[in-house]
C-alpha cells in the first residue's frame, strides 16, 4: 500500500512540475515601495501630493498620464503642503525663491524648488527640502505664486518669498516707469503684524487674508485696488502696516481671493464681495459682503482668474460663472453670461479637496473621499472642469523602484 501511495505522490508531483512555468519565463516586475497610498493634501497645480504616510510626491512629468512620481528628499512626517510651480510666476516676478513649502508635524516648515528641462513640463527634477530658518511651532501654511505665509501656535503671521502688492509687508505699492507694479523678494520670514491672533491664512490676489480666532476676517495688501475692498471695514494702521477688518459677515472658517473675495463661514455659508465682471469694458463692483444663495452647505472654496469652485460637505462641487465670461458648454456655445450664476459640476463627485490654479498646466487638482488624486486642464472661462474622460486620474502616487 505504501508503494502505491509513493507512486501516486511521485506521479502527481511530476504532473505539477510539468504544468508550472519555468522560472526563466517569469519576467521581473518593478516592486512598489509599499501598498498603494492615499492622498491627504495636494498643491494648487497638483504638482506635489502629500500621502497618508507623511511623505511628499513630485512628478517628473507635469502633464499627461505618465507623470512618473518621485519622492521629494528631506520630507517625512509632513502634515500639509502648499505652493505652485515656476510657470505660475509672471516674467517680471523675482526668481531665486523656493516654489513649494511643507509643514512638518513638529511645527517646522520646509521648502524646495524644482525645474523642468523640456518645454517646462517634462524631465522635472527637485531639490532636497530644507528647513525655513526662523520659524517654529507653525500650525498652518499657505502659498501661491512664490508668496509664502504661515501662522504659529501663538497666532502670529509670517511671510516670505515674493512680496507682490504688499501681500507680506503692505508697504506702499510702487510702480516702475511703465506703470507696472513692482515686486521684491523676501528671502527670510518676516513678522506680519496682524492686530489679532490668527487661526487661518491665505495668499489672495490682490490681498492676503487672515482669519482670527474669533472668526473675524482681516485683509492686507492691494491697497491701490478699492474695488476689491469690502464696503464696511475697520481700517487699522500700525506704523507702515495697513489692514482691514471686514464687518458684517458671520464668523469665518476659510477664504480665497482672485479679484473677488469668497469666505466660508463656520456654518457652511458662502459670502463674497469685490469686482465680478471680468470681460466687459466697464466692470461692476459689489463691495457689500453678501451671502451666496442657492448652493449647498460649503466646506471649502477656491478661485483663480475666471474660475471659482465650492466643495460641498457631501462632496458635490459647484462652479461659478462670472458675468461677461464666454461659456462653451453644449447648451450655450459662444454665449456670454449676463449675470453671475452657480452650477453643479456633474463631472466630479465625492470630492474632499479641490484647488484651482492659474496659469498652470493643471488648472484643477482634486482629492476624492477615497484618497485618489485627479487633475484637469483649463478649457477657458466657465469650463475649467472638462468632460470626465478628459480628467486625468486616479494619478499614481506610489513611486516604483527596480530591485
Amino acid at each position: 500500500m505504501r508503494q502505491v501511495q509513493g507512486w501516486l505522490l511521485a506521479t502527481t508531483l511530476a504532473i505539477v512540475l510539468r504544468l508550472a512555468p519555468a522560472a526563466a519565463e517569469v519576467a521581473p516586475t518593478p516592486a512598489l515601495i509599499s501598498a498603494p497610498h492615499r492622498a491627504v493634501a495636494i498643491t494648487e497645480a497638483g504638482d506635489a501630493v502629500l500621502r497618508d504616510d507623511g511623505r511628499v510626491i513630485g512628478f517628473r512629468n507635469q502633464t499627461g498620464e505618465a507623470k512618473e512620481p518621485v519622492f521629494i528628499a528631506g520630507l517625512d512626517d509632513i502634515v500639509d503642503v502648499a505652493g505652485s510651480p515656476e510657470d505660475g510666476l509672471g516674467p517680471r516676478w523675482p526668481r531665486g525663491n523656493a516654489y513649494w513649502i511643507a509643514l512638518r508635524r513638529d511645527g517646522i516648515v520646509l521648502q524646495w524648488d524644482g525645474h523642468c528641462a523640456k518645454e517646462g513640463i517634462h524631465n522635472c527634477s527637485f531639490s532636497p527640502a530644507s528647513v525655513v530658518p526662523g520659524l517654529r511651532n507653525v500650525v498652518t501654511i499657505a502659498s501661491s505664486r512664490g508668496t509664502h505665509l504661515a501662522v504659529d501656535s501663538d497666532g502670529r503671521a509670517w511671510g516670505w518669498g515674493v512680496d507682490s502688492q504688499g501681500l507680506i509687508t503692505t508697504q506702499k505699492v510702487e510702480r516702475d516707469r511703465s506703470g507696472r507694479l513692482t515686486r521684491r523678494l523676501i528671502k527670510s520670514p518676516v513678522r506680519i503684524p496682524v492686530p489679532a491672533p490668527l487661526k487661518a491664512i491665505t495668499v489672495g490676489f490682490p490681498h492676503s487674508i487672515g482669519i482670527d480666532r474669533t472668526g473675524n476676517v482681516w485683509l492686507w495688501g492691494g491697497i491701490d485696488k478699492p474695488d476689491f475692498q469690502p464696503e464696511r471695514s475697520d481700517l487699522v494702521v500700525d506704523d507702515k502696516f495697513i489692514a482691514r477688518k471686514v464687518l458684517g459677515i458671520p464668523p469665518a472658517l476659510s477664504a480665497t481671493a482672485e479679484g473677488p473675495t469668497f469666505v466660508v463661514t463656520d456654518g457652511g455659508e458662502l459670502w463674497s464681495w469685490g469686482t465680478r465682471n471680468i470681460a466687459s469694458a466697464s466692470p461692476t463692483s459689489t463691495r457689500e459682503p453678501h451671502k451666496i444663495e442657492g448652493i449647498c452647505q460649503v466646506k471649502s472654496v477656491s478661485s483663480a482668474s475666471s474660475m471659482v469652485a465650492a466643495v460641498c460637505e457631501d462632496g458635490t462641487v459647484y462652479k461659478m460663472i462670472f458675468p461677461g465670461a464666454p461659456v462653451y458648454d453644449c447648451e450655450s456655445c459662444g454665449k456670454v453670461v449676463a449675470a453671475e450664476r452657480w452650477e453643479v459640476a456633474p463631472q466630479v463627485k465625492d470630492i474632499k479637496v479641490l484647488h484651482l490654479a492659474y496659469p498652470s498646466n493643471s488648472a484643477v487638482s482634486m482629492i476624492d473621499h477615497f484618497g485618489s488624486t485627479f487633475l484637469a486642464p483649463s478649457f477657458g472661462p466657465g469650463v475649467f472642469l472638462p468632460p470626465r474622460d478628459k480628467i486625468i486620474g486616479p494619478v499614481n502616487i506610489d513611486p516604483q523602484v527596480r530591485k
